[in-house]
């Protein structure tokens, strides 16, 4: 036990000094010397004054006792606090990659404000996810299964059935626009369409098409550019198949224009910029333009070592802003910047072709 006499104060013959504590987290001075006060008076750490030796020195061993607790408390708290910080990094972390797995990234960051300034745990803060509007349009077909009194699908088995009827569809030859439509497959889902029973219906309409006059079906096939596919789509939903077709127009008109300016364009990029909603009007403006700068394009390319095939393509992604836009318009304008000799590099490159393949649109 330290020294709880006066400086100077003997036991015996042999004075005993007073030795100071270290001082700690409670704030208390143990380095305070207890002879601070002249007389027969002890003066604990706290600044507390006793005139009876055995009263300070229980006080003393009670401050000391308070401030190793506190210390103790101390370290406690931040092993929680770190502990809590990690289990909020993993929440955080695995509910960001399952929101992307079901293409509801945007929603990541309303969730992480949830966790880290909402005070929610994960199963509330995900529960709270669901009543976004981002959420519910991308399980629409929850929503109708919900007015109906039918049991709402977990996020796992929405997907799963949704991917059961894409591989129905895909292997009946239908038009990517079909299965990639989440509205529709949210629709076979709010009517509680089984994939076994949609392949049925698949299976009912080729059959029906098979069994068709073929010189009609070449004809639809000749002279509207209508597959198999389109076909059966037109027997298992009319509507629908009415909306394919339509935009199968609109692609071919705009490969028209492309042809128009002597650019040779892939059918898939036409019906991409089809269902893009670019209008005829549109594509012949744009393909006027590409086929303007075309030539210009891949001789710098040549020049400057990039690949020429791929300028064609660029200009159609910077012209309609499809996707990969922002990069296609970064790569011209390096082109563009870079230094241009007037006698260097090869002659212009023919506009004749986009440097994408010829294929069909399905």
């Amino acid at each position: 036990m330290r020294d709880i006499r006066l400086e100077g104060e003997t036991l015996g013959t042999t004075p005993i000094p007073v030795t100071p504590v270290a001082s700690n987290d409670s704030g208390i001075d143990f380095n305070k010397a207890s002879s601070e006060l002249a007389g027969n008076k002890y003066v604990a750490s706290d600044g507390q004054v006793f005139t009876d030796q055995a009263a300070y020195a229980t006080y003393s061993a009670a401050l000391l006792n308070k401030a190793s607790a506190l210390t103790a408390s101390n370290a406690a708290a931040a092993a929680s606090a770190a502990k809590d910080q990690a289990q909020k990094t993993n929440w955080i972390s695995t509910a960001k990659s399952l929101l992307s797995s079901y293409d509801l990234s945007a929603l990541g960051d309303k969730y992480v404000t949830l966790i880290t300034t909402g005070g929610y745990d994960d199963a509330t803060a995900m529960i709270k996810i669901q009543s976004e509007p981002e959420w519910q349009a991308r399980f629409a077909g929850n929503q109708a299964r919900l007015k109906q009194g039918l049991p709402v699908l977990s996020p796992a088995e929405y997907l799963s059935t949704e991917e059961s009827y894409k591989d129905v569809m895909i292997q009946a030859g239908l038009s990517p626009a079909v299965y990639k439509d989440t509205a529709t497959l949210a629709d076979l889902i709010a009517k509680d369409v089984s994939p076994t029973e949609v392949k049925q219906r698949v299976d009912a309409a080729r059959t029906v098409i098979d069994n068709a006059d073929p010189y009609v079906t070449l004809a639809l096939q000749q002279q509207f550019g209508l597959s198999k596919g389109d076909m059966i789509l037109h027997v298992l939903d009319p509507k629908l198949a009415s909306n394919v077709i339509a935009q199968k127009v609109q692609a071919t008109q705009i490969a028209g224009e492309a042809a128009r300016q002597g650019l040779g364009v892939n059918l898939q990029t036409s019906a991409d910029l089809a269902a893009q909603g670019i209008t005829q009007a549109q594509a012949r403006a744009g393909y006027a333009n590409i086929a303007q700068g075309l030539p210009e394009e891949q001789k710098l390319a040549a020049i400057y070592g990039e690949d020429a095939g791929k300028v064609g393509g660029q200009l159609v992604s910077s012209e309609f802003n499809t996707a990969g836009s922002a990069q296609a318009k970064t790569q011209l304008e390096n082109l563009g910047r870079s230094e241009i000799s007037a006698f260097s590099g090869s002659a212009g490159a023919s506009k004749g072709t986009l440097g994408v393949e010829q294929t069909g649109i399905l």
